[in-house]
Order: structure tokens, then C-alpha cells, then sequence
């Protein structure tokens, strides 16, 4: 495929640079072009450098991952092909040395730009300069590379929830300046800007997709007209679905973590709409996109028009967020964990004040219990933490859990007719799992990996974990009988005193 795959005689030896590799997106990116573009040149990789750890040992752990075994068995030799760039997007110029510099300036020919902060609930100032400034340092390193043919920014789907239900692959007017907002963040101290956030970003569920609209536009003003760009907004990104296995994911985002947490009994309520309708795509079909977007752009398109394409599931198949609460307490059984508090009875409200009432009586309490027992026993608390994370976690999603948007995908549907036939096996795009039953196997395998990957549990169920099941199932049953059993004694009993009171007091109002 042109100037990315080289499967055919067309131009091979091209070299990639990507941003945020070490990433889920980048990991998968990485991944697919050295195993399915086999005639590419050097990745060049950029990473920041931590305390006891080399660049190549950061690429080692990379590489360690279940992603990349298909490809260690069948083309061991391209992993040769990753150098990492020491850097840091938060940086002014990345902070690359004069010789990583002058190696991307002369070498590069395909950028990818991935790395941003995700984080729903970071400091403004923080997303601004990671994700506005970082985006304006890609930008001006772009322009100074010699061979440059195609820039792809990874921005959101979710950037543009402002503007209506129903979004199209364009670019949206911006909501702010980005040189203004990078002008501010770079001259207020962190708390004065946190007192003005919500002036901000009060048309966004968040800073995360505030920053990535004005971030859009910031690579639209430097890069139009000067050098081939894509801007690709995703959905939610969750695990693979066929390339190159099914159910890969590297973090607890999503719904593989929601129907984790309800799965082990951790989640008892979440704040949402049940009936809203989840977008998502899994990872492998989001690279495929990049990678037929960045070739199109390069060897078809207008090279002066700026291409936006979403990675959406618009139209594929219906499936709502209540489904992700059905399918935790179907794990329990199917997918049994061996760290688990309790059966999972996990609901999803619209109702504020019964998801507070709940999270508190049902999660923050026992947790808080549970922890004092484990201090007791000399032991590291730790489920007052966890729940923290839930809690705060359902708080930064709970607007997209309670609203839908479309994504429309034309331009997307579009490239995908114009994928060669000969490159379909590896770049086909449109997979999704179409019937309830067909998503839940897909879940299922998702948490089946990250229970043994992520969590560090056994592969296999051992008699332990199925004992253990069993014994909280029916101690459950068995919590629940008693208590309504007392529930109704208690309720006899308070008749029973009534009925005396009242006898006593008609034997003193029938003597008097």
C-alpha cells in the first residue's frame, strides 16, 4: 500500500516516527507495520528516559507484551527495526538531543502523532501543555523534515460533543484559541488556572476533549497547505478483535475494566444511562485505518486538503453501556477471579442520589471495613484505594455515559473501498461483532486477558478460584435470606408492640 506497506514493487525503505509508542495505540501501530509492511524502513520511537531504565530496555518491555508474539515467530528480525528517540512531548522541542534531531529532520518520511494525556480528570494546565504544546512541537518538527510525505494526528471523537448529536468528518470551528490557551498555561501557576477551568472547558465533559478540539486546529494552522496531514479521531478504543489476537488490551479503560470491576464484585452502581448506545472500536481496526489513511493521503489524496476520518462503529451493530453491568455478573461464572470481595449485583442509575446512597453504603463502607481488617491482620489495605479509583473513574465518564453521539464515518467507509483487494486480508477494517452473543465472547476473551496479564491471576481456573466462587454465591443467597428474614421479624415484632400498647391503652381509657 504506496508509501506505508510495500507488499508491492512500489517505494519501500520508508522510515516512521511515532509519538507515544509506549502506549496502547502505539504499541498496536508498532506491531501491525512491522509484521504486515515488511518493507518499511527504520520506527523511530520517541520515549521519555526513567530512573534505572535504558531506552532499549523501555522497548524490551514494549516488546514483552502478548502483542508482539505472532510477530517475534514470524519476522523476529524487523523488530531490529525500532530505534528509540529519547524525548518528551511536554518539552519544548521534545528536549531531542541535536543528533536524534538532525536523524528525524533527514530520515523521516511518515509521522505518526500519538502521544497525549487521556486522563479525564487532569489539571488543565497539564492537558494544555501536553496535549496543545506537545501538538504544536510535532507540528514544527514536522516542518522541518526534508522527506515528510504524510502527518497523521491522533486526536478524539468525542472533541467536538459540543457542537451536536450527530458528527461529521469535518473540522468544527474552535471553540477558543489555542495560542491563547497555550499563552495562558504557560505564564499562570497551576492553581490560579484550575480556578478558571470550568470557564474553559464548561461546553466539554472534560479537559481531555477541550484540548484535543483546540489541538485539532492548532495542527490545521501550521500544517495546511504545507505538508500532506490526517487528523484521525477514534471512539473508544478498546481491545483487539482478530489482528493479531483476539482480546489484547494493556489497560483497565473502558468497558473491559467496567465489566471487570462488576465482575469481581467491586462495582455495586454505576452512574449512567443504561439505555445509551456505546461506541467503540477495537484497536487493530483503528490501526488498520491509520495506517490505509496515511497511504491514501501520501499516494492519492489532495495533498493541500486537510482529511479527518472517525473510527466509529456508526450504523455496525447496536450495543448499550447497561450490557457491560449484564456482562460482569455473567463473568462471575464464566471468568472467575481469583481476587474477588464479593458477587457481583452491580446496577446502572440515572438517578444521582441512589448512586451516592449506594456507592457509600455498598462500596466506600465495606471497603473501609474490609481495610480495617487487613491493618489488623498486619496486612496492606487496599480496597478503599481501588474504590477511589472506581468512583473517580465513573465521575470522568459519566457524561458520555449518559448521552450519545454519532459519529458518521463516511470518509472512513470511503477508503475502506479503496483498499486494493491484495491488501484486504491485512487492512480490512470493517470487523465488529455483530449479535449480543458475538460481543459477549469478545468481552469475555478481553477480560480472560486482562485477568491473566493485567491482574497476574492463573491462566487456568483452579479448584481454589471454583470453591471460592461457589462459597460467595451462596453466601450471598444466604446474607440476603437472613436478612430479609430479620427484616420481616422486626416488622412482626414492632406489630406486636403495637398491638399491646393499643390494648393497654383501651383497658385504661375503658376503666377511666
Amino acid at each position: 500500500m504506496g508509501c506505508v506497506t510495500s507488499r508491492s514493487s512500489r517505494k519501500n525503505g520508508k522510515n516512521i516516527f511515532i509519538t507515544g509508542g509506549s502506549g496502547f495505540i502505539g504499541k498496536a501501530l508498532i506491531e501491525k507495520l512491522l509484521r504486515s509492511c515488511p518493507g518499511l524502513g527504520n520506527i523511530y520511537v520517541l520515549l521519555r528516559s526513567k530512573k534505572g531504565k535504558t531506552l532499549y530496555s523501555r522497548v524490551e518491555q514494549i516488546l514483552n507484551c502478548p502483542l508482539f508474539t505472532l510477530l517475534k515467530q514470524e519476522h523476529a528480525e524487523s523488530l531490529k527495526k525500532i530505534i528509540p528517540i529519547q524525548g518528551d512531548i511536554t518539552e519544548i522541542g521534545f528536549a531531542l538531543s541535536a543528533n536524534d534531531e538532525s536523524i528525524l529532520i533527514n530520515e523521516v518520511d511518515i509521522f505518526f502523532h500519538i502521544a497525549a494525556s487521556v486522563k479525564f480528570d487532569d489539571f488543565l494546565k497539564d492537558a494544555i501543555l501536553t496535549n496543545i504544546r506537545g501538538t504544536r512541537e510535532a507540528a514544527s518538527l514536522a516542518l522541518k523534515m526534508k522527506r515528510i510525505e504524510v502527518f497523521m494526528h491522533v486526536s478524539t471523537a468525542y472533541c467536538n460533543v459540543d457542537k451536536s448529536k450527530y458528527l461529521e468528518e469535518i473540522l468544527y470551528p474552535s471553540r477558543g484559541d489555542w495560542k491563547e490557551a497555550l499563552l495562558v498555561a504557560e505564564n499562570c501557576n497551576s492553581t490560579t488556572l484550575s480556578i478558571f477551568s470550568q470557564k474553559y472547558i464548561s461546553q466539554f465533559p472534560n479537559t481531555y476533549t477541550y484540548t484535543k478540539q483546540l489541538a485539532e486546529h492548532c495542527v490545521n494552522d501550521m500544517l495546511l497547505g504545507e505538508i500532506p496531514t490526517v487528523i484521525f479521531r477514534p471512539s473508544v478504543v478498546v481491545s483487539t478483535i482478530t489482528d493479531p489476537m483476539v482480546g489484547w488490551i494493556d489497560n483497565f479503560n473502558g468497558p473491559v475494566g467496567l465489566a471487570i470491576a462488576a465482575g469481581s464484585g467491586l462495582l455495586r452502581c454505576a452512574y449512567g444511562d443504561g439505555n445509551v448506545e456505546s461506541d467503540y472500536i477495537p484497536v487493530d481496526n483503528a490501526i488498520k485505518l491509520m495506517i490505509s489513511a496515511a497511504w491514501n493521503k501520501a499516494s492519492i489524496e489532495t495533498p493541500n486538503e486537510l482529511q479527518i476520518y472517525h473510527g466509529s462503529k456508526y450504523k455496525t451493530s447496536q450495543f448499550k453501556f447497561g450490557a457491560y453491568i449484564t456482562f460482569g455478573k455473567q463473568l462471575f461464572w464464566d471468568e472467575p477471579f481469583e481476587n474477588k470481595i464479593w458477587t457481583p449485583a452491580a446496577a446502572i442509575t440515572t438517578n444521582w442520589l441512589y448512586y451516592f446512597l449506594n456507592v457509600i453504603l455498598f462500596q466506600i463502607v465495606p471497603a473501609l471495613l474490609l481495610d480495617t481488617i487487613m491493618v489488623l491482620a498486619q496486612l496492606k489495605p487496599r480496597l478503599f484505594k481501588i474504590q477511589r479509583k472506581i468512583y473517580v473513574a465513573n465521575m470522568a465518564l459519566y457524561p458520555f455515559m449518559l448521552n450519545e453521539w454519532q459519529f458518521i464515518n463516511t470518509e472512513a467507509r470511503r477508503l475502506l473501498q479503496q483498499i486494493p483487494r491484495t491488501e484486504m486480508v491485512d487492512f480490512n477494517f470493517n470487523v465488529f461483532p455483530k449479535d449480543d452473543r458475538s460481543i459477549y465472547e469478545y468481552y469475555l476473551i478481553s477480560c480472560s486477558h486482562a485477568r491473566v496479564h493485567l491482574l497476574k491471576e492463573n491462566k487456568e481456573k483452579t479448584n481454589r478460584t471454583i470453591i471460592k466462587t461457589l462459597v460467595m454465591y451462596y453466601l450471598d443467597k444466604l446474607v440476603k435470606v437472613a436478612a430479609f428474614l430479620l427484616t420481616a421479624w422486626t416488622l412482626l415484632f414492632k406489630i406486636d408492640i403495637l398491638q399491646i400498647l393499643w390494648k393497654g391503652s383501651s383497658t385504661y381509657w375503658d376503666s377511666s
